[in-house]
Formats: C-alpha cells, structure tokens, sequence
C-alpha cells in the first residue's frame, strides 16, 4: 500500500473520531472554533503515531521529525480556524459542513508537507525498499 493510501486510513479513522467529538461538543453548546481547538492536539497527537510509524515509516530522527510535526500541524490548525472563520463567523454557513469540508482540504495540505518535510527519505534512498 502506498504511503498516499496509508496516510488516508490513519486520517479517515483519526479524523472520523475528532470529528464526531467536535459534533458532541458543538451539540452540547462549545463554540466551534473552541472545539476544534481542543481536539486538534489530540487528533494530531495520534496521528503522528500513526503516520510516522505506519504511514510514511520514517525510520529517522524521531524528535525532529516531531517538532516539524508539530510545526507543519500548526500550519493546518491555522488554516483550518481561518476556515472557520472566513466561512462560518463571516459568510454564516453552517459549522458542521464547514469544518467537514476543512478535514479535507487541511489533509490535503498536511500531506504535501509531511511527506516532502516530516517524513522526508535522506537523497539517494531508494523508496521501493520501503513501500
């Protein structure tokens, strides 16, 4: 399986769990752009593990490549509030679709950089050894 496939599944189930969360939380009266700011963190918590060690199977520095985890993750929170915020508190369009549609336009995002930054081969690696 392909890294691009990898990396879908570790964010279908990661992202399905944050998003019903953000659900329950938004239908129990948190502000949306709170909730997602509190389940962020987890989300991206979890998928570090999942896809340094599944996705990508980065066998390198584990603490840089957290750190620029966490840099390209804070890239993604902040593209996803300005989401909320352009289409939800400015063009008043519903939350829930919104921030539905942010999981992916922020995965697409996320993808690029994890794997040409977080999760980059030393050049010269042959990426047919590590499929």
């Amino acid at each position: 399986m392909v890294p691009l496939m990898r990396y879908a599944c570790v964010g279908a189930a990661t992202n399905l769990i944050g998003y019903l969360a953000y659900l329950g939380l938004t239908h129990q009266g948190v502000d949306p752009k709170i909730a997602m700011s509190l389940l962020y963190g987890l989300v991206v918590c979890i998928g570090f593990l999942g896809n340094r060690f599944w996705s990508f199977r980065h066998e390198g520095n584990m603490a840089r490549a957290g750190l620029r985890y966490i840099f390209t993750n804070a890239l993604g929170y902040g593209l996803n509030l300005a989401l909320l915020l352009f289409f939800v508190d400015f063009l008043k369009l519903n939350h829930a679709y919104v921030q539905f549609a942010a999981i992916f336009v922020v995965a697409g995002f996320q993808f690029v950089l994890l794997r040409v930054f977080v999760f980059s081969r030393p050049q010269g690696t042959d990426s047919r050894i590590h499929p």
